[in-house]
C-alpha cells in the first residue's frame, strides 16, 4: 500500500529540483572561495551538510507529517527555548549572537529552525478554527509569531526575524482570516514602522544600511557629474566623498553586487572567472550575496535560469497544497511554499539593489548548515504531504 503511492503520487520533481538547487550551491560557493585560504573548506563543508540533510529528509518523509504534527508545539518550544537560551548565554560569543559554537567549525542556529517549526505550529493551531473571523482569534498566531520574531530581532537578524511576518499573513489568508482585517493589521503595521526603526531593536548600523540603500551610489555620481558641469565643485567633491565612503562603508557589498551582476551580461564572464569574484570585491559572498557571484559568471541566462528552479519549486509546492484536502498539510504546503518563496525575492532584489541589506540567504544555494538541513526538512515535510493524499475534508 505504502509503495503504491509512493509510485503515484511522490513528487521526483521537487526533490530533483532541491538537489538541482544544492550542486549549483556547492559549485558557487567553490568558486566563490576557491581562491580564499580562510574559506577553502566551505564546499566540503556544503556537501557533508547536504550528507547531513538527505537523512533528515528521508526520516521526515519516513515518520510522516501527521505523526510529526503532534509533535508540532514541542519542537516550537524547543526551538523558542534555545532563542532565549542563546539571548542568555551570549551565544557563541560573536557581534551578532546568532549561533551556538558546536566545535569542530560546526555552528547551529536556531533563527533558521524557527522559519520550519513556526509554520509547522501555525498551522497545528490553525486546524479547524474559526476564531480568526475576529480580530480577538489573531491574537495567538499573531503571539506565537512576534515572540519568535523579537528574539531574532535583537540578536540582530532582523532579515530573518521580517520573514515571518508574510508567512503569518499568507497562511492567515489561507486558512480564511477576513481579508479587512488583515489589511487593517498592515496598515497600523505601516503606521508603526517609524517606532520600530527608532526603537532599540533596529541597530545603528541597520539604519545605515537604509541610509545607503536610499543614497544611490550611481545616481549620486550623476549628481555629482552635473554639478561640475555647473561649476559647482565644491558641492561636487563633498559629494564625492560621500560616495567614496559609502563605496568603501556600509554600502560595500550591494555596489558591488550590483557591479557584479551587471558585468555578467547575457552570458556572463564564465564559472570561476567573474573578474569581481576573483578579486574578492564582495566579502563572504559565498553567503548572502552568492547570487551576484551566479550573475556575474552566468549572466542574465544563468541568474534567470535559477530563478525559473525556484518559481518551479513554489508552483509544485502550491500544487500539492491545492490538491491536499486535509488542513494541516495544506497549511504546511503553503507556509513552505511562502518560507522559500520570499526569501528568493529577498535575497535576489537585496543582490540586484532594489533592497535594502537585511542578511537573508538563498534556499538551498548559500552557504550555511543549519539553513540547508532546514530547507530540506520543509521539502521532506512538502514530499510526504503529496504522497500520502490523506483523504479526510477540512472546512
Amino acid at each position: 500500500m505504502r509503495q503504491s503511492y509512493f509510485r503515484r503520487d511522490f513528487e521526483w520533481h521537487l526533490l530533483l529540483l532541491s538537489f538541482c538547487l544544492t550542486l549549483i550551491g556547492i559549485a558557487f560557493i567553490w568558486s566563490s572561495t576557491r581562491d580564499s585560504l580562510l574559506f577553502a573548506g566551505k564546499p566540503i563543508a556544503q556537501a557533508v551538510f547536504t550528507g547531513v540533510a538527505v537523512p533528515v529528509l528521508l526520516v521526515i518523509f519516513r515518520v510522516g507529517y501527521l505523526n510529526i504534527k503532534t509533535l508540532a508545539y514541542p519542537a516550537y518550544g524547543t526551538v523558542l527555548f534555545l532563542l532565549v537560551f542563546l539571548q542568555a548565554t551570549g551565544g557563541s560569543g560573536q557581534q551578532a549572537i546568532r549561533w551556538f559554537d558546536l566545535g569542530f567549525g560546526l555552528k547551529l542556529q536556531p533563527s533558521e529552525f524557527m522559519k520550519v517549526t513556526l509554520v509547522l505550529a501555525l498551522a497545528r493551531y490553525l486546524m479547524y478554527k474559526r476564531d480568526w473571523f475576529s480580530f480577538s482569534g489573531l491574537v495567538m498566531p499573531f503571539a506565537m509569531t512576534l515572540t519568535p520574531m523579537v528574539l531574532i530581532a535583537i540578536q540582530p537578524d532582523l532579515g530573518t526575524a521580517l520573514l515571518f511576518l508574510p508567512v503569518l499573513f499568507g497562511m492567515l489568508y489561507i486558512a480564511g482570516a477576513r481579508t479587512g482585517h488583515l489589511l487593517a493589521l498592515i496598515a497600523a503595521g505601516i503606521v508603526l514602522l517609524p517606532m520600530l526603526y527608532n526603537s532599540p531593536l533596529v541597530k545603528d548600523y541597520q539604519k545605515e544600511r537604509v541610509t545607503s540603500f536610499l543614497q544611490r551610489i550611481p545616481g549620486l555620481q550623476r549628481t555629482a557629474e552635473d554639478l561640475y558641469q555647473q561649476g559647482k565643485k565644491r558641492e561636487a567633491r563633498q559629494l564625492e566623498e560621500r560616495i567614496r565612503q559609502l563605496k568603501q562603508g556600509i554600502g560595500y557589498q550591494q555596489y558591488f553586487s550590483q557591479v557584479s551582476i551587471g558585468s555578467g551580461g547575457g552570458w556572463g564572464q564564465g564559472f570561476g572567472s567573474g573578474p569581481q569574484n576573483r578579486l574578492n570585491y564582495i566579502p563572504e559572498s559565498h553567503t548572502d550575496f552568492i547570487f551576484a557571484i551566479i550573475g556575474e559568471e552566468w549572466g542574465f541566462l544563468g541568474s534567470s535560469t535559477l530563478l525559473v528552479l525556484y518559481l518551479l519549486t513554489v508552483a509544485i509546492i502550491f500544487g500539492i497544497a491545492k490538491r491536499t484536502r486535509e488542513p494541516f498539510g495544506r497549511y504546511v504546503c503553503c507556509g513552505v511554499g511562502i518560507l522559500i518563496g520570499f526569501q528568493v525575492v529577498v535575497n535576489t532584489a537585496i543582490a540586484v539593489g532594489l533592497l535594502p541589506i537585511a542578511g537573508l540567504t538563498l534556499p538551498f544555494v548559500s552557504y550555511g548548515g543549519s539553513s540547508l538541513i532546514t530547507s530540506f526538512i520543509a521539502v521532506g515535510l512538502v514530499l510526504d504531504v503529496g504522497a500520502r493524499r490523506v483523504r479526510e475534508l477540512g472546512r
